[in-house]
């Protein structure tokens, strides 16, 4: 892990380009008064994209795969937000809001860096409407789903910019939707049991996969990550990795906050058997089972005769460590890892949000002077 912080101040790395290579996010100072988007990349180090005309903070949320597009937010806590667009060339670069609206916030860019999704709000601030932002058309609302009233906003977009998936009041409750020009706004439904409420958080890089959390009827948790596609609906995630053989007795999968770009792998945070939180990373593509000599995480290696497929105990790394099991089907191997605690995010400006990481790389909130 790299520490991106400076002495002076707090850094929350937010996105990061596909490779890896470049981080985006926020510093704030010390005092938590001030906030300022920054871009970062190994041969120039922390560069503040600035702020829009009339703002005083702003908040880097996303980058497109290659680096070269930022997306996020400026605002002042008294006056609005408003989405912005950040090139090296054009700086930073302020999107508007809908017709009849007065601030927005972006929540999320395509690869190419080509279209921004996020949400308008309207001159009351009480009411959002998800939007679609291209240079060629500017900004345009995606509207609600039918019978709804209280808004909606999109958080994350597929790699080419043709889907977007986001949350929206509807007849039933709000819910998770997903969004493409040719169906317009389709609600995904809920998990069952507990209230109606679901929210999605990310989507894959061919917009064919989405994840997030809904509530149920779990006793020690209101919430549970889901995972939907068109040919299962919406699921649990804890379901999916149990038809794939993965025992989590003991375990609550409260969230799913990411996504790799092909759909396979899939990241959030969770309640262990003693009650602690705990991010995690599931993958959800069976890998063949390779020969080897070891059969657990402590590597214990075989003193003679030949080596035999197997499968490697996951591991969960935390103050208190334990154990998950995965299961070797055929000649699959199915595995998930849970580590470590849940950064805290007490000092997260308003406009921040869960969204999409590509490759599901890990981007760290690194906290000076704070504890984890």
């Amino acid at each position: 892990m790299t520490c991106l912080n400076q002495a002076s101040v707090v850094l929350a790395a937010l996105g990061a380009s596909f490779d890896g290579s470049v981080v985006v996010g926020y510093s704030l100072t010390p005092s938590g008064e001030d906030s300022q988007a920054f871009i970062w990349d190994a041969a120039n180090g922390i560069v503040d994209l600035g702020r829009l005309p009339g703002k005083t903070h702003s908040v880097a949320l996303d980058v497109s795969a290659g680096g070269g597009t930022v997306t996020g937010t400026s605002y002042t806590p008294d006056s609005g937000s408003e989405a912005f667009l950040w090139t090296e060339s054009g700086g930073m670069v302020g999107l508007g809001a809908l017709a009849g609206h007065e601030a927005s916030s972006a929540l999320g860019i395509s690869a190419d860096g080509v279209v921004v999704v996020g949400a308008s709000i309207d001159t009351d601030m009480a009411i959002t409407e998800a939007f679609r932002w291209t240079s060629v058309d500017g900004m345009q609302g995606l509207g609600t789903l039918t019978g709804s009233s209280d808004g909606s906003d999109a958080v994350a977009v597929s790699a080419d910019g043709s889907t977007i998936v986001g949350n929206s009041s509807s007849t039933n409750g709000y819910q998770a939707f997903r969004w493409t020009e040719a169906g317009g706004m389709v609600g995904l439904g809920d998990l069952p049991g507990g209230q109606y409420s679901s929210r999605a958080a990310a989507v894959s890089g061919d917009g064919s996969i989405v994840i997030g959390y809904g509530t149920t009827s779990n006793p020690n948790s209101v919430e549970e990550a889901f995972i939907w596609d068109e040919t299962n609906g919406m699921r649990r995630v804890a379901d999916a990795l149990a038809d794939l053989g993965v025992d989590l007795t003991g375990w609550t999968l409260r969230y799913a906050k990411g996504i790799s770009d092909d759909g396979n792998v899939i990241g959030g945070w969770e309640v262990n058997p003693d009650g602690q939180e705990q991010a995690w990373i599931a993958n959800l593509a069976p890998t063949p089972a390779t020969p080897t000599a070891t059969t657990s995480s402590t590597a214990r290696t075989t003193s003679s005769g030949p080596p035999t497929s197997t499968t490697t105990r996951p591991t969960i790394h935390s103050v208190h460590p334990q154990t998950a099991t995965s299961t070797t089907t055929g000649s699959s191997t199915v595995s998930i890892t849970l580590s470590g605690r849940r950064t805290s995010t007490a000092n997260r400006p308003p406009a921040c949000r869960s969204r999409r990481v590509p490759q599901l790389l890990v981007v760290a909130i690194c906290l000076c002077g704070a504890r984890f």
